[in-house]
């Protein structure tokens, strides 16, 4: 399943994340740290604490560095490739000229390296399968990718309290290698 090409639900038809195979590297059966991610002009390479059960996924080819953890159906995964940022609107804040992404709702997570993120969905698009996008404050407001990649975590809907919890735990522990 983990070895073939996977593709992701998109956010917005603009915005593609590229196919990957990625390929099973194990799971965790402790707090384990996990590098990942690859430092040039537009992300930076990092670390990132996941929790024991967690599988633990990559792939790496031309332009295209991904790191998938999953869990009980949940998953998360952080993709870095060429991709135009965009601003993340939230429904109580105004309005934004330039591209952007527009959520119902989010909750503030707060990095180990400081930074703030928002993890952001739509209420009214749930099914099946929720999907959350995080995004990266910056001096203008909140922007997604971040400076790790673009970011995304897919869950059943509603999703286990639980393994959500240990998804932003996830998010907060990024540093920077």
């Amino acid at each position: 399943m983990y070895g073939e090409a996977s593709t992701i639900a998109q956010p917005e038809p603009d915005v593609k994340i590229p196919d990957a195979g990625f390929q099973v590297l194990g799971a965790t059966d402790e707090l384990d740290k996990v590098e990942a991610g690859a430092n040039d002009s537009r992300f930076t390479a990092y670390d990132v604490e996941v929790p024991q059960g967690w599988e633990i996924s990559k792939d790496t080819k031309d332009n295209l560095e991904a790191l998938r953890l999953t869990k009980n159906n949940h998953s998360l995964q952080i993709t870095q490739f060429e991709i135009e940022n965009k601003y993340c609107e939230f429904e109580s804040e105004a309005v934004s000229p330039q591209p952007q992404v527009s959520f119902s709702q989010y909750s503030m997570l707060i990095g180990n390296d400081l930074n703030l993120y928002r993890r952001g969905w739509d209420e009214e698009e749930q099914e099946e399968t929720q999907e959350f996008i995080y995004c990266e404050k910056r001096d203008e407001g909140f922007f997604m990718p971040t400076k790790y990649g673009y970011i995304t975590s897919t869950t059943p809907w509603p999703a286990d309290e639980n393994i959500l919890l240990e998804i932003d735990e996830m998010i907060q522990s990024l540093q920077e290698r």
